[in-house]
């Protein structure tokens, strides 16, 4: 059996510390991005997120099989949780100052949070467009380049079923981008 830090924690705390650090200068730039996005352009709530992320797998007994997609996965989670929570504590006349904020923090931070796939206004008009689902697909793909696998994984579908999302996205990303009858 080849030697994992992630196993033998137990024999070399160190190990273990030294593999998260490893995991955390890997994937947290992605991970912020990601929840940035998933909580409205709100890049220190994202940052919140995957330290809460980073917390959960500290707390883990065995890391040994976890990695991107369970990270991923876990920062999903904590995101649907704090919009869930918010939602209960917004009330009907607050709905839309919460709106209003929320579109300008998302115009405001999408420079810093977009990456790749931000570098073309006409496109991140266009993604914005997209169904919620279809905009995760694509940002998960092409921004955290993550594979059909890891995505089904974080979004809690199939790869067959990430695959459909994905080329359903780019048609309605290519209808608003190349018009009629033509190349742009």
């Amino acid at each position: 059996m080849p030697f994992s830090p992630f196993r033998s924690a137990a024999a070399d705390p160190d190990a273990r510390v030294r593999a998260v650090e490893a995991l955390l200068s890997e994937h947290e730039r992605a991970l912020v991005r990601y929840a940035a996005r998933l909580l409205g352009g709100d890049v220190e709530r994202g940052r919140d997120a995957v330290q809460e992320a980073f917390l959960r797998l500290c707390r883990q007994e065995d890391i040994g099989g976890l990695g991107r997609e369970w990270l991923f996965t876990v920062t999903r989670r904590i995101c649907i949780d704090v919009q869930r929570k918010e939602s209960r504590m917004t009330t009907i006349e607050d709905t839309d100052a919460v709106d209003a904020l929320g579109d300008a923090a998302s115009a405001a931070s999408a420079d810093e949070a977009s990456g790749s796939i931000g570098s073309d206004d006409e496109l991140l008009k266009a993604l914005h467009h997209l169904p919620d689902r279809q905009q995760e697909a694509i940002r998960l793909k092409f921004e955290s380049g993550l594979s059909y696998a890891e995505i089904a994984g974080v979004m809690g579908t199939s790869a067959g079923n990430v695959g459909w999302i994905l080329h359903t996205a780019i048609q309605g990303l290519r209808s608003r981008l190349v018009p009629e009858g033509g190349a742009r």
